[in-house]
C-alpha cells in the first residue's frame, strides 16, 4: 500500500465553529435547523423585512424540530445568537461560512460508510500520493478523505467533498456546462477515482450539501456514468452524526 495524504495546513477550527459543534453534539437536530436556514437564506438579509422573515423561519425552525421544548430557553438563544453573527457576517463572509460550517461537521462526524473502522485516519483538503507521485493533479482537493488502514491488504477509503448548494457543482439543465470550477473539480474527482480503483482500491465518493430534494442531480450523475459518486442530502448528513 504506498497511497498517502499530505494536507498542506492541519484543520484550524474557528472560535465560531466550535459554537456550532458543541450546539450539534448537544442536540442533532441543532444542525438540520442550520442547514434549513442556510439553504433558504443563503446570502446577507438585504433589508429589516428580509431580516424579519428569516427570524420567523429559524423560530418556526427550531419549534418544528422540538427544540423548544428539549433544550433550555438559555441555549436556545444562544443558538440563534451564534446564527445573527452568521448574517451579519461576522467573522467572516457568509459564503464563506456556509460551507466551512458544512465541512466541519463532515470531518468531525464522518465517516459515512466506514463502519467498525480498525485504524481510521482523517484528513482535511489533502493531496494524494502514490509513492512521491501526486494523484489527480491541477491543484484540486477533496475536502474530507477518511481512510481506514488497517495495515493487510484490505483498505477502505471514503472521499467527502462538501458544497453548501448542490447548485454550484451540478448543473441540471446541461451537465457540462458547469462552471470552469466545477468543471475542473469534476476533471480531479474522476482522475482519483480512475487511478486508485484500477491501481489499489474502490473509494467511496460523496457530495454532501444543505439541499433536500437531490434526485433530479443523482439521475444527472447516473445519466453522465457518474453513479458511483453519492449525494448525501441534509438528512444523510445528519444521520451521520451520532
Amino acid at each position: 500500500m504506498a497511497i498517502n495524504y499530505i494536507e498542506a495546513k492541519p484543520w484550524e477550527q474557528p472560535a465560531y465553529i466550535d459554537k456550532i459543534i458543541e450546539f450539534v453534539k448537544k442536540e442533532k437536530e441543532y444542525f438540520i435547523v442550520l442547514a434549513n436556514l442556510l439553504h433558504l437564506y443563503d446570502t446577507p438579509d438585504t433589508d429589516s423585512a428580509e431580516k424579519e422573515e428569516r427570524i420567523q423561519d429559524l423560530d418556526d425552525l427550531i419549534q418544528t424540530k422540538g427544540l423548544d421544548v428539549i433544550r433550555t430557553d438559555e441555549e436556545i438563544t444562544e443558538f440563534k445568537a451564534v446564527i445573527e453573527d452568521l448574517y451579519e457576517e461576522k467573522p467572516f463572509p457568509l459564503s464563506q461560512t456556509r460551507g466551512t460550517i458544512l465541512e466541519a461537521i463532515v470531518l468531525t462526524f464522518g465517516p459515512r460508510s466506514i463502519t467498525s473502522p480498525v485504524n481510521l485516519l482523517r484528513y482535511n483538503e489533502p493531496q494524494i500520493y502514490d509513492n512521491t507521485s501526486l494523484i489527480g493533479g491541477n491543484n484540486c482537493v477533496i475536502d474530507a478523505v477518511f481512510h481506514d488502514d488497517r495495515e493487510t491488504s484490505t483498505h477502505i477509503a471514503e472521499y467527502i467533498e462538501c458544497k453548501a448548494s448542490i447548485d454550484s457543482l451540478i448543473k441540471l439543465r446541461y451537465f457540462p456546462r458547469a462552471s470552469k470550477k466545477a468543471r475542473k473539480k469534476w476533471s480531479y474527482i474522476k482522475s482519483v477515482y480512475a487511478y486508485l480503483s484500477t491501481n489499489y482500491f474502490t473509494p467511496s465518493i460523496f457530495i454532501a450539501c444543505y439541499n433536500y430534494d437531490v434526485t433530479d442531480y443523482q439521475d444527472k450523475l447516473n445519466q453522465n456514468g457518474l453513479g458511483h459518486i453519492i449525494i448525501l442530502n441534509d438528512e444523510e448528513v445528519y444521520n451521520m452524526i451520532s
